[in-house]
């Protein structure tokens, strides 16, 4: 029993008058409330305090079900389990048609539907919408027991839809088929009106709503949001789409459809029938009025698909449906000649076809009166040209044609000549059809209508022959959606291959299937559908992708169909299995099954469609089915245990050689851009890397140091070039940036102050990279002169901001403050950019060199480079910043032209090349010869003609001697500060190099970053570590080096009640242990134990789970979204732990379908509470926390206007500062198993912490008694702990046992009683008839120890789990294990001798049967007898 905040029993409001179920909603005395609605008035805690009052609760409801939800009688019972099911009450759902309503009512396999009944919102005694739920249909005497009272069926026989058990996951679906291949007949279920009025009293059976569900009655308030879970069964030689969802006006079409576009192949040949052509059935032409005629070849397309299109749109939809579908059954009409043709004749015979030729039979033949050619092939007519031919009769097995009279006697014909027929003189591409289908009127000869011959193979085409894909789309308001079914883009590219991800000419068709750009075939498998309308806007998702912010660059979530600016209208028609009313030429029914319909009559949010989503394709196990999880999202549903970084990939990415494809040409050679793939990199695209990392692999450095590797390094792609494959990308990292906060360790919070102090040692930011110190950091705005720069020498995360320690005013520049005003706008002024170095000397144009501090904290640099370059970045407008190649890089240093004797004060040193003595100032420090042990001499003036002046033995080294010529000298500091200065040369290969294109001030504070070009050719001439200098490329989906960068510590164990009682809305929590710097881990110590990243856990009484997260709750903690102030605070909290569920146990796959709960019984239900939400920060304090939405005016900030920040803008990668980690705490059972999951849901999503501890051994504390008779059968009580649950001691499968262990014994307990995982019972076997070498003959005593053997794991042995044999006889001391008769005989000597000694020691008590007694005691103990 937890404390008098466990989870509390809140509930819905049920009774009064009508709700607007926002969180505001208040508890009233007269509300019934609670499991079963036994409830009124006041809630209160288990140990009697109030919980809530009257005239405070929250009662918001969420779309799923929670702790206190309530369930009508009459709801299945599979849809009846609290926090992974739907809401069946809630108040804005209209529909819900599930199998499960089949299952209740018996229906058999097969069965034809003639009603998919409704479970949604069921009337029950207390329903709070009183209006709609009235006392006489909570009664079950009504024509309808619901709150909307349309129902969906099917009053034809013939046009019922079946129920077909177990398709699915183990779940019946309703199954609707198709009357033919074009869709113009089949099965359907429309929306009727039930009743006359809301109480149903009258009857009504008209198509059509009763109720305005869809909010459409003004039609620019049109609201609704529909899931569907959908397979479609596109079959061989199907065409035309589709229809899933028709919702209309009445009489018409315009609404909203959703449908399948048909998957078809691409046409062997395609065409136009234009002109003089007829189409007759079953004979047509196939002439073109395109330059490209049909094969001349009689037989080229027997077999095919003939589809011949309609000549006009379909209005809504943008489709062009098939009017004609027919089969080739003969391509050209071809005979021969029996007799020669030499005279005048009106006659011609055939050889065979007995009246028929090429399967047009007599009658066809007098009907159409085709022409008749003579000739090798058809593209030549005979001289005595083309004939008509009016009769066909047969002559034995031969055929007669009738002709005009003709005059062959100068041109004849040969017998065996072919003679072709054709519908018109001049054009014989004649086909003969069958199994035609006509969706419309048969086109006349003057009408011009398009078709098509294809393979029968759709929805499977051959490899690279898809014409059209199989996908999603819909209209709404008249506006169409995209081609989704890519037929242009297919066309285009002369087939499409949807194996091979060829999707046809450039990108333009992935983009058409959302965020995801991955093919949606409804044909493949079963897909969750989600349809939002809002007003003048519709949206269609598949398998969710609602929302998130994976690419932080570009955060909208696109979904396959985003219809904007359409014109709703009255919709009163809602049909399922069609596309528009039974009997229009283009119905397109559909061949699908429908698992499950849920309507809401509003527009949800994304995290509501996440949870209805996330339990139909958990339900029906649809794996491709997303929630959102991203960490970056506003909209995120899911609780997120794991480190940050990249969540799950909607954007395509790959990894390959750089400039692969391009053999070295075009090849990007500098450290901004990359040149990708030619062959796998996006061609058309230019966003759509935007927002990933890129990473170096590979390509070893050259032996000579020449070139160095370029692996290890990355950046983010800021820009893509599709056209050269070119992704802008900063490998050196320069301008990276964030926002100072404070300085010192405490926020000023007051007004006219400064945030950071000219001297404070300590700037706490929002973000720094994660470099390893030292490196430098520029403060100001980068346009403003001057910048101060500052060497970081410490970074360390506190709570949820950054700590430098830093080194003020860096080189020549000068510390600066900054204001309140503007670290608490973030005003440019406060911005802190970061760089691996900086240049401590003034640079002007047209320089050729210059001086840095260091690169990157190297020590080795190579002589000469060929692909090291460094991104110089000044101050001012602009500011001015550019990239230049290093030619070489090495330390500043001289060698000495004249001996160095000892005592000398002055030095002769060489200029060496671009190397002078003007270089030097007073003041800087030289090494003289080795850079680690050599003298440190101080230059005490300007170097002369004469020499340079110094001061000898600095910085404690000691005076050299005599140091000869040539030895080196090296500037290793200057000012003080400047350590290991790295001279720069810029490339000298290029003749018209003209040096640096800006001049730089180094007061002013200048940046550099450095990095090695990645190589994407292979050099010749060089050796290569690794063979190869070529580099590779990974790309990331997301940025994980990107802010927000934090980690979670998502458990900790708590030891007493002491933390349950906390608040739990209050600022509670332990925040002031967490720190993230060792990656967010947080343990405490656990009895004793030593802290850990992975603990051990210990069961009994007050043992609490916490779990803490910075993103271990969803981002909608107010449930509906709906007020204008999202503050969570008392009755509120409580109310959202209604919908938070905590289990441990092992949560196998049979689970996951929130239908089958009873294979789940392992889990146990943890008794859990909220004790601190994820808090922002107000605007005019950065310590002050608030719990509004962002951006909101919040009662928590000054004066209860201040605005609270609580997360990231959407689409940024700003962080921002959350005071407080989100927490849960739950009690835990007394034992854990070492398998169990922890499992976390949030409104039904679920998410599974595994291996998330390690069982402690057990431990035993104490034995009683602690001494036994040696003959044992004495029961003792063993305490410790973590001795485990009681089903590992008992039954058939107990793995747990106590055993007795010593030198000589190993035995089990005979019997074991589990009385708590801190308490055992141990029956006591007897002393093992074995020599004991621990006995002890005077105390006449065995020692053994108990150890515990919980499943494996077992107790240590120590000197509280000792137990004593007492009573020992000596004989235990002779040894017993005998392997012949002399061994026997020797033990029996010694047992006997032993047992006698004892029997008379303690006065023969036995008397005369001393010695029988002890032979026989002998016999047994030596093996002589059993």
């Amino acid at each position: 029993m937890l404390s008098s905040l466990s989870v509390l029993i809140l509930s819905l409001l049920v009774v009064g008058s009508t709700a607007n179920w926002a969180d505001e909603s208040l508890l009233t005395t007269t509300t019934t409330h609670g499991p079963d609605l036994k409830f009124k008035g006041d809630v209160f805690s288990k140990d009697g305090t109030y919980i809530l009052k009257s005239g405070s609760s929250y009662v918001a409801k969420s779309v799923m079900t929670g702790r206190d939800s309530y369930f009508p009688t009459t709801l299945p019972e599979k849809l009846r389990t609290r926090f992974v099911t739907p809401d069946s009450t809630h108040p804005n759902l209209a529909f819900w048609y599930t199998p499960e309503v089949f299952e209740r009512e018996g229906t058999r396999d097969g069965a034809f539907v003639e009603e998919w009944p409704n479970v949604a919102n069921i009337c029950y005694h207390g329903h709070t919408d009183t209006a709609s739920c009235l006392w006489v249909k909570n009664q079950g005497t009504q024509l309808s027991n619901n709150k909307y009272v349309e129902a969906m069926k099917q009053p034809a026989v013939n046009n019922r839809p079946t129920y077909v058990k177990d398709v699915v996951n183990g779940h019946g679906v309703v199954r609707f088929s198709r009357g033919d291949k074009l869709g113009k007949t089949g099965q359907y279920l429309e929306m009727y009106k039930r009743c006359t009025n809301l109480n149903c009293s009258i009857a009504d059976d008209t198509a059509g709503f009763l109720t305005d569900w869809t909010n459409s009655a003004t039609p620019a308030n049109t609201a609704y949001t529909m899931f569907l879970v959908v397979k479609t069964n596109q079959r061989s030689r199907d065409t035309n789409p589709m229809g899933i969802v028709n919702l209309v006006s009445t009489g018409a079409k315009t609404g909203f459809g959703l449908y399948k576009t048909e998957a078809r192949c691409f046409a062997q040949y395609s065409g136009t029938l234009s002109g003089s052509n007829r189409l007759a059935d079953p004979v047509t032409f196939l002439n073109v009025s395109s330059s490209s005629p049909p094969s001349d070849v009689p037989g080229t397309y027997n077999g095919l698909e003939i589809n011949i299109y309609s000549a006009t749109t379909d209005a809504e939809t943008g489709v062009r449906h098939v009017a004609r579908s027919c089969r080739v059954e003969q391509y050209i009409v071809v005979g021969s000649v029996k007799t020669a043709l030499t005279t005048n004749i009106t006659t011609v015979t055939l050889s065979g076809g007995a009246g028929a030729v090429g399967k047009i039979t007599a009658a066809q033949i007098a009907s159409l009166q085709p022409f008749l050619r003579f000739g090798p092939d058809i593209s030549t007519a005979h001289a005595a040209g083309d004939v008509r031919v009016t009769a066909s009769a047969a002559n034995g097995d031969d055929t007669v044609l009738t002709i005009a009279s003709t005059d062959f006697s100068t041109n004849n014909v040969a017998a065996g000549q072919l003679v072709f027929l054709g519908l018109s003189a001049g054009e014989f591409h004649t086909a003969v059809l069958s199994l035609c289908l006509t969706n419309s009127s048969v086109p006349t000869a003057a009408g011009e209508t398009s078709f098509e011959l294809v393979q029968p193979g759709a929805p499977d085409c051959n490899q690279g022959t898809y014409r059209q894909f199989s996908t999603v789309s819909a209209y709404y308001g008249g506006v169409q959606d995209e081609d989704n079914g890519c037929a242009t883009e297919c066309e285009a590219a002369g087939g499409c291959d949807p194996t091979a991800a060829d999707f046809g000419a450039n990108n333009t068709c992935v983009k058409k299937w959302g965020s995801r750009r991955r093919l949606q075939d409804p044909d493949k498998g079963w897909k969750v559908i989600t349809v939002k309308a809002s007003g003048a806007n519709m949206q269609v998702f598949v398998d969710g992708v609602h929302g998130g912010c994976e690419n932080a660059d570009a955060c909208t979530i696109v979904p396959p169909v985003d219809i904007t600016g359409a014109t709703p209208v009255t919709l009163s028609s809602f049909r399922l299995g069609l596309m528009a009313a039974e009997g229009s030429a283009d119905a397109d029914f559909a061949s699908m099954d429908m698992a499950e319909v849920m309507v809401y009559d509003k527009a949800l949010s994304v995290q509501e469609m996440d949870r209805i989503g996330n339990y139909l394709a958990t339900k029906y196990h649809v794996s491709e089915f997303q929630v959102d999880r991203a960490i970056r999202s506003p909209t995120r549903s899911a609780a997120v245990t794991k480190p940050a970084g990249c969540d799950r990939i909607l954007f395509s990415t790959h990894s390959a050689k750089v400039c692969d494809g391009f053999n070295g040409a075009n090849c990007a050679s500098g450290v901004s851009h990359v040149t990708l793939s030619s062959t796998l990199a996006d061609e058309d695209t230019v966003d759509y890397y935007k927002g990933m990392r890129l990473s170096i692999k590979g390509g070893g450095s050259a032996i000579d140091d020449s070139i160095r590797t370029a692996a290890g390094q990355s950046c983010r792609i800021t820009a893509y070039t599709p056209a050269t494959r070119t992704a802008t990308c900063d490998l050196t990292e320069s301008g990276q940036s964030s926002f100072v906060l404070h300085g010192n360790e405490t926020y000023p919070g007051v007004v006219g102050s400064n945030s950071v102090g000219t001297a404070d040692p300590e700037i706490y930011v929002e973000w720094a990279p994660e470099w390893k110190a030292p490196y430098y950091a520029a403060l100001g705005d980068p346009v403003t002169t001057p910048r101060e720069i500052v060497r970081v020498t410490e970074a360390v995360v506190v709570g949820t901001v950054w700590k430098l320690t830093v080194e003020r005013g860096f080189g020549t520049t000068v510390p600066a403050a900054m204001t309140l005003a503007d670290t608490q706008a973030q005003n440019e002024a406060a911005r802190i950019t970061y760089s691996h170095s900086m240049v401590p000397m003034d640079a002007a144009a047209a320089d050729k060199w210059f001086l840095v501090n260091d690169i990157d904290g190297w020590t080795r640099l190579p002589a000469t480079t060929s692909n090291l370059y460094v991104r110089i970045t000044g101050t001012g407008a602009g500011p001015p910043t550019e990239e230049l190649q290093v030619e070489q890089a090495m330390r500043l240093s001289w060698a000495l032209s004249n001996v160095l004797a000892s005592g000398d004060a002055t030095m002769n040193i060489t200029d060496r090349t671009r190397f002078t003595t003007a270089s030097l100032l007073a003041g800087d420090l030289l090494r003289i010869g080795d850079l680690y042990t050599g003298e440190i001499v101080a230059l005490s003036g300007a170097c002369t003609a004469s020499g340079c002046p110094i001061t000898r033995a600095q910085s404690g080294t000691t005076q050299a001697s005599t140091v000869p010529v040539g030895t080196a000298v090296t500037l290793i500091e200057r000012d003080g500060v400047f350590t290991n200065p790295v001279y720069l040369f810029a490339p000298t290969g290029a003749t018209n190099y003209s040096g640096l294109a800006n001049a730089y001030t180094a007061a002013n504070g200048i940046l550099a970053d450095f990095a090695w070009a990645p190589q994407g050719a292979p050099v010749t001439g060089q050796a290569f570590v690794g063979g190869s200098a070529v580099s590779e490329y990974v790309l990331e989906a997301c940025d994980p080096k990107s802010t927000p960068f934090v980690y979670d510590a998502p458990i900790q164990i708590v030891s007493g009640h002491q933390y349950l009682k906390s608040p739990g809305s209050g600022f509670g929590g332990s925040d002031n242990a967490d720190t993230r710097s060792t990656g967010n881990a947080f343990w405490v110590s656990i009895g004793g134990q030593p802290s850990s990243a992975t603990d051990v856990l210990t069961g009994g009484p007050g043992t609490t789970l916490e779990i803490k997260g910075w993103y271990v709750m969803p981002t909608d903690l107010d449930i509906t979204q709906d007020t204008a102030s999202s503050v969570l605070s008392g009755a509120k909290t409580q109310r959202y732990e209604n919908y938070l569920l905590v289990t441990i146990g092992q949560h196998t796959h049979s689970c996951d379908d929130p239908t089958e709960v009873k294979s789940c019984a392992r889990e146990k239900e943890l008794e859990c509470n909220i004790v601190e939400i994820p808090t922002g920060y107000c605007d005019e304090n950065w310590d002050l926390k608030c719990r509004c939405k962002d951006g909101a005016a919040c009662p928590d900030c000054a004066g209860g206007t201040g605005i609270c920040h609580a997360g990231p803008p959407p689409g940024t990668d700003q962080d921002w500062p959350v005071l407080s980690k989100p927490s849960i705490r739950c009690r835990l059972p007394e034992t854990l198993e070492s398998d169990s999951d922890l499992n976390i849901f949030w409104h039904g999503i679920h998410t599974r912490l595994s291996h998330w501890f390690h069982p402690r051994n057990p431990s035993v504390s104490s034995i009683s008694p602690m001494r036994i008779p040696f003959t044992g059968m004495a029961t003792v009580t063993v305490r410790g702990s973590d001795f485990g649950p009681a089903d590992t001691w008992v039954g058939k499968d107990a793995k747990s046992m106590i055993e007795l262990r010593g030198r000589s014994m190993a035995a089990k307990c005979l019997e074991v009683v589990h009385v708590s995982n801190r308490e055992l019972l141990c029956k006591i076997p007897p002393l093992a008839l074995t020599r004991q070498i621990d006995l002890n003959r005077d105390a006449k005593t065995v020692t053994l120890h108990v150890v515990v053997n919980k499943a494996g794991k077992q107790s240590r042995q120590t000197s509280a789990d000792a137990i004593t044999y007492e009573g020992v006889p000596g004989y235990f001391g002779c040894e017993s294990r005998t392997r012949n008769s002399l061994d026997k005989t020797t033990c029996f000597q010694c047992c006997r001798s032993a047992c006698i000694v004892d029997e008379f020691a303690t006065g023969a008590r036995k008397g005369g049967t001393t010695y029988a007694h002890c032979d026989a005691t002998c016999n047994k103990y030596c093996g002589i007898v059993n």
